[in-house]
């Protein structure tokens, strides 16, 4: 093929413009464009034991076994936005998990150290649901960035999952109980008791092996005009030990008590009375245990922390006219007591 002859009255110039412009025509357009975007920096780059890299972000979700794909992505997402607000050290890593328990969702978020999936600290809360995470969030993060224990960022508003559980307790029964009682004098100056009143209320374990409670006793009276003559009110506090489960047994029991005596003994001069603290023992036997209804007989005996102070003035002897001298100016006195009592 034959080349087309220059002429050669045109400019070398004006030649060598028209061969270069279609290689310069692409260039002038690309000075027109505007500036393309500067690219993101590159995430850290974590050297492994194999000697290979890999890059990885400041935060990342990583097993959430059993939970919803959307859902893990946002409560990953809540999470290390949290915990980036909580101003974690730069070239800091954490890893955030999920994982499930039936219907309890374990939040768990580490901070690892230069090997990936080490884990140099951990902090870990328990939720009713996923719903949770918006709460536990800015609690975890600033528990794991600032190495404070969880319990420090509870607050009034910001309770999950088992914080708020309500603990189980060993089952247990209340019984209420009323019963008669007859409290004796000193044993020295008569048998005759005074008759009385019990109210009782108390707790009984689940196994029936002990009950705790209080009991509020009182009465007042005498056998015979010439018999010691008795007045009572106490409000005690205590326990029994059951010594079997089965339809009858034993007990045992004790505590302590407040109360106020009055003793009369008409052919002595004594007529006294005090009150104060006391303690009290006492044993029976309780029946039809296994039935909603129960029957105890028992005794107790009442010790006394005071003396009952005598204010009579002495014995009047009408025949002769005369007054002797009343005898000690204090006794102690402790009374026993014999009882029955229903318990239901």
């Amino acid at each position: 093929m034959e080349l087309p002859v220059m002429n050669k009255s045109v400019p070398v110039a004006v030649l060598a413009a028209a061969l270069l412009a279609p290689l310069l025509a692409p260039a002038a357009a690309l000075a027109q464009e505007p500036d393309a975007p500067v690219a993101a920096p590159p995430a850290p780059v974590v050297a492994q034991p194999s000697g290979v890299t890999v890059t990885i972000p400041p935060c990342r979700l990583a097993e959430h076994a059993g939970i919803d794909e959307a859902d893990a992505a946002t409560a990953g997402q809540l999470v290390c936005a949290e915990i980036m607000h909580a101003g974690a050290l730069q070239g800091s890593r954490y890893r955030v998990s999920l994982g499930k328990l039936g219907s309890v969702v374990i939040l768990s978020v580490a901070r690892e150290g230069d090997t990936l999936g080490s884990t140099v600290e951990s902090r870990e809360v328990r939720l009713q649901g996923v719903e949770e995470v918006a709460v536990a969030a800015p609690r975890i993060a600033d528990s794991i960035v600032h190495g404070t224990p969880m319990r420090e960022t509870e607050k009034v508003d910001n309770l999950v999952g088992e914080e708020t559980r309500q603990p189980k307790s060993k089952p247990g029964k209340v019984h209420f109980g009323i019963g008669l009682l007859g409290m004796t004098p000193p044993l020295d100056r008569g048998l005759g008791p005074a008759p009385g009143g019990i109210l009782d209320l108390h707790y009984e374990t689940g196994s029936g092996t002990f009950e705790i409670g209080g009991s509020l006793r009182f009465g007042a009276g005498q056998t015979s005009q010439d018999s010691p003559q008795m007045g009572f009110f106490l409000f005690s506090i205590g326990g029994r030990y059951f010594t079997s489960d089965t339809d009858f047994s034993p007990y045992v029991g004790g505590g302590l008590s407040w109360g106020y005596l009055q003793l009369k003994v008409p052919d002595e001069g004594f007529d006294g009375d005090n009150s104060g603290l006391g303690a009290f023992v006492d044993a029976g036997l309780e029946i039809m245990r296994t039935h909603r209804t129960h029957l105890s007989l028992g005794a107790r005996l009442d010790l006394p922390f005071f003396a009952l102070n005598n204010h009579g003035v002495g014995i009047y002897n009408a025949t002769t006219g005369t007054t002797t001298a009343a005898g000690a100016n204090n006794l102690y006195y402790a009374p026993l007591s014999l009882e029955m009592r229903l318990t239901f």
